[in-house]
């Protein structure tokens, strides 16, 4: 009987592997079989600071505190402690709860006495790592009432079928990735110029290297806890009308999306912040994409001050320019002239006319116009300059 319950189960877990929308359901089927009470799947990702749960038969404002208030204080509740055992152990062990927050020690937490005892979860609850990846983690969780444990046969057959788990929520989150990247359109980042991705509560679902650096960077974006939070708050109630005009099309009849101005003290250039629906087929706008939150606005952060600064980078080694002159060749490229050009880098037309004509020689142009069409890409195509 036990062979035959874990071969239906297999079968049905590989189709969820491919339709994500099945994974409710399936827990279900999955927790029925090996006798718990409740089932919970969780995903959390410190890179693209999401996290979210799957718990069809929890209270869904348990599930909401759950995510508002310990994930966030959870970590200092022992979670971080447990979130190690849990990855040393290879995708597709099963754990006794048990084993990774013993009885003695959890039920002293806060956790435990205020969240946990109220959703009437024992401590006996068998748990598999579902990845591999670095620091991040997914695992699934099936639940006994208070003062019941697995039985033998219980517990044999749920580590026949978490192997298979492990497998499935693997090929998912890879097709998953993939079908993004193809819908959403997010291409490899540059420095001044970075991609994230948001759900309707402006939850970071993925963010590129270059967004990291620019969390890091400018603080005005404002990171609080996964979730982007502007410091100012005209620009952060304007990035919650954006999102919801990404998560509702009907919101706004100007079309969805837009575009956000952040400004910077001490006379330098603002953050740009282009806001847009993700463009995903409706069926994936159902499920989760990056781990198993639903992103539903991509934005794009542009730091001028960033950008520019690799530009003139990039122009000392290509060309030998030094600093001063490849300041002097960006404003050239804004095509108004030699004059206007000096003036904005503070220099007399003599010493442009000296900067242009080192430059001349540097990058192996005769005129101004032939150094505009090559720096611009017309005659080099690996070139990443551009007109503004």
């Amino acid at each position: 009987m036990r062979y035959e319950a874990a071969l239906d189960l297999v079968g049905s877990i590989y189709d969820a592997a491919f339709e994500p929308e099945l994974w409710p359901q399936l827990l279900v089927r999955v927790s029925d079989a090996v006798g718990g009470v409740q089932e919970c799947l969780q995903a959390y990702s410190p890179k693209s600071h999401s996290f979210a749960m799957i718990a069809p038969r929890r209270d869904p404002d348990y599930k909401q505190n759950f995510r508002d208030h310990w994930m966030k204080v959870g970590f200092h509740d022992g979670f971080a402690r447990m979130a190690e055992r849990l990855l040393a152990a290879p995708a597709g062990r099963v754990l006794d709860f048990r084993e990774l927050y013993p009885t003695a020690e959890f039920s002293r937490t806060a956790l435990y006495n205020e969240w946990w005892q109220r959703q009437r979860l024992g401590q006996a609850a068998l748990v598999v790592n579902l990845t591999t990846s670095d620091r991040a983690w997914q695992m699934c969780g099936l639940h006994k009432r208070p003062n019941e444990d697995f039985s033998d046969e219980e517990i044999a057959l749920f580590k026949a079928i978490a192997p298979h788990l492990a497998r499935a929520f693997s090929l998912q989150s890879e097709i998953a990735h993939l079908a993004a990247r193809e819908d959403i359109g997010v291409n490899s980042s540059r420095p001044g110029k970075g991609t994230i991705c948001l759900d309707r509560d402006a939850n970071i679902v993925f963010a590129d290297d270059e967004a990291e650096a620019l969390f890091k960077s400018i603080p005005e974006l404002g990171l609080e806890q996964g979730r982007l939070s502007p410091a100012q708050p005209d620009v952060a109630a304007a990035l919650d009308r954006l999102i919801a005009s990404c998560a509702d099309l009907k919101l706004e009849p100007g079309g969805p999306g837009g575009s956000i101005i952040l400004t910077r003290g001490h006379a330098r250039p603002p953050v740009t912040i282009e806001v847009l629906p993700t463009g995903m087929t409706a069926a994936r706008r159902d499920i989760g994409v990056f781990g198993l939150l639903r992103p539903v606005a991509i934005l794009t952060i542009v730091d001028a001050e960033r950008e520019l600064a690799e530009r003139r980078k990039e122009l000392q080694e290509k060309f030998g320019l030094t600093p001063a002159e490849a300041t002097f060749t960006l404003e050239i490229l804004k095509g108004d002239g030699r004059e206007a050009a000096a003036a904005r880098c503070g220099i007399a037309v003599s010493t442009a006319r000296t900067h242009l004509h080192r430059i001349f020689d540097k990058v192996g142009v005769r005129r101004q116009a032939e150094l505009v069409r090559l720096l611009a890409g017309g005659a080099d195509r690996k070139t990443r300059f551009r007109t503004r």
